[in-house]
């Protein structure tokens, strides 16, 4: 049996180098499986990030967060939202207030993962450190790296998308 570099794997000096590479295949599989077993779209972590950031009121009504400075569903700051008006944007040339209807906030959250995390929008499929940047980038804004207490929140939405 030939292995990738052209070397008989089945030959003495090379079998015991064949059932390393395997192991190492196998061990390289395995932490790419666990590590993906989060993997999901941006839609639900929206929907998880909507759980964490207003919960969900029987009437659909939504309290305005962090005393009243942020808005809406995800809970939108007004610098957040200004953030989000760049030229391009889906989000540009709406009023702040309509961050009120969860439509608009989510076009808000985007433009900012679009602009900030541009590698990671692109992509289909969302690995779960991909899912905590996105969160973190939404909760946090820009610095969230520098922040020491970033995990708690993480957990909060992990645990959401875990459960929905």
């Amino acid at each position: 049996m030939l292995g990738l570099d052209g070397l008989d794997l089945q030959s003495e000096g090379n079998a015991e180098w064949g059932t390393k590479l395997m192991v190492k295949a196998i061990a390289l599989l395995v932490m790419l499986l666990v590590s993906s077993a989060l993997a999901t779209d941006r839609g639900e972590l929206l929907k998880a990030l909507r759980t964490v950031e207003s919960g969900t009121q029987s009437d659909g009504t939504v309290t305005p967060g962090d005393h009243g400075r942020a808005i809406g569903p995800l809970q939108i700051h007004k610098d957040y939202w200004q953030d989000s008006q760049y030229v391009g944007s889906p989000a540009a040339g709406i009023l702040y207030s309509q961050c009120e209807w969860e439509r608009y906030s989510k076009m808000v959250v985007k433009a900012i993962w679009k602009r900030y995390e541009p590698e990671i929008y692109r992509k289909t499929q969302l690995s779960s450190v991909d899912l905590r940047s996105l969160a973190l980038r939404h909760h946090y804004g820009g610095g969230w790296d520098r922040k020491s207490d970033k995990d708690g929140y993480w957990v909060k939405v992990k645990h959401t998308l875990e459960s929905q």
